[in-house]
């Protein structure tokens, strides 16, 4: 068989085995975005997936896009997990987030990238709407109204009468050079150099002091060595951060602080991080009172802060409430069934979050 027939034959059994998997777990637009980059693929002068098992070609395409779309995030639509992907064409999570990165690294790929972004990525970019006058990065709706850069802080009109403050961060150079790290750590199983990787993770805050999760994972690095000294500086010293990040001149929150937007998740970890270790110090009333605020400037609250309240209501401690509820890093059906039978004996806490989640259903 030629060279030309054979990158021919793979291609299209690449494309079949790509196929199978969004027609079952995603959609036609992850389809069309693997067909596409098995065609970039086989464009190069020696394709990639000329040699190995097809099969973990396949399943390193979609784990690539993946990465870059958040595919791996249950807050996403659609979602499926590695594990999900892996199983399906029976490959190792280490193998193919190997082969991901090598297509990835090939290809250039990263967040809000222009050729393999889903559109809910595209949208959500924060730099598509930038512009360049007189020497300065600008966005586009201002340019005409002033010569002055627009605040991260917007408002967002409620109605004629009212507006409420919302905030969306910018973003941050800085993040692809994190979850490539992060990459690493989950190809390696653990098994990388501990001191490396704080190095690296304190290169990334000192290139970019305001983008926090470097900060959260250099945390965990320090508990798990049980330096509890260092993992409360370092976890103070991203939270203090936040603060500056979202509240104005006289200390206040904005209104609405997101997790929709992607730019706003590192954030919002920093916050329920402390919120949690606060909670684990018995420090319950600062814990509320940032657990409040979170679920306050977003109902839909996606990380999960109205499970907290109720614990710390009901008189649980942190260690209890893990001891119960934790199923090895993640919360089952055990959790969502405990607080809606638990939620509504604290009406003062939740009767407006009941009205209000309404919309986020």
């Amino acid at each position: 068989m030629s060279d030309k027939a054979l990158i021919e034959e793979r291609k299209q059994k690449l494309s079949e085995l790509t196929a199978g998997f969004c027609d079952s777990h995603l959609d036609e637009e992850y389809k069309q975005l693997c067909e596409k980059l098995i065609q970039k693929m086989a464009r190069k002068r020696t394709a990639p997936f000329r040699s190995g098992r097809i099969e973990i070609w396949a399943a390193a395409i979609i784990y690539a896009l993946g990465q870059i779309n958040f595919l791996f995030d249950h807050s996403f639509e659609p979602y499926a997990s590695a594990d999900d992907l892996c199983n399906y064409f029976g490959t190792s999570k280490s193998t193919t987030s190997q082969k991901a990165k090598l297509i990835r690294d090939l290809f250039r790929m990263n967040y809000f990238d222009d050729a393999f972004s889903t559109s809910q990525m595209r949208e959500s970019n924060p730099f598509s709407d930038l512009v360049m006058k007189d020497g300065f990065i600008m966005f586009a709706d201002t340019v005409s109204q002033s010569s002055e850069p627009r605040a991260a802080l917007h408002e967002e009109e409620t109605t004629k009468a009212q507006r409420r403050r919302g905030y969306v961060d910018k973003g941050h150079a800085v993040m692809g050079a994190y979850y490539n790290v992060c990459d690493e750590v989950y190809a390696k199983h653990g098994s990388c150099n501990t001191n490396a990787l704080k190095r690296q993770l304190k290169q990334l805050i000192e290139l970019d002091p305001d983008f926090l999760d470097p900060y959260l994972l250099l945390c965990e690095l320090f508990l798990d060595e049980d330096n509890l000294l260092e993992a409360e500086r370092t976890l103070n010293a991203a939270y203090e951060r936040a603060l500056n990040l979202i509240t104005d001149t006289k200390g206040n929150w904005p209104d609405v602080l997101e997790w929709g937007w992607l730019e706003n998740r590192h954030i919002i970890r920093t916050i329920l991080k402390k919120a949690i270790a606060l909670w684990y110090c018995g420090e319950n009333d600062s814990a509320l009172d940032l657990l409040r605020k979170l679920l306050e400037t977003d109902p839909g609250d996606n990380v999960g802060a109205r499970n907290y309240i109720v614990a710390i209501r009901m008189g649980m401690s942190g260690k209890e409430f893990d001891t119960r509820f934790d199923k090895g890093g993640y919360y089952d059906s055990d959790l969502v069934n405990w607080f809606e039978a638990n939620y509504k004996k604290f009406p003062d806490e939740f009767e407006w979050w009941d009205k209000e989640r309404e919309q986020y259903e």
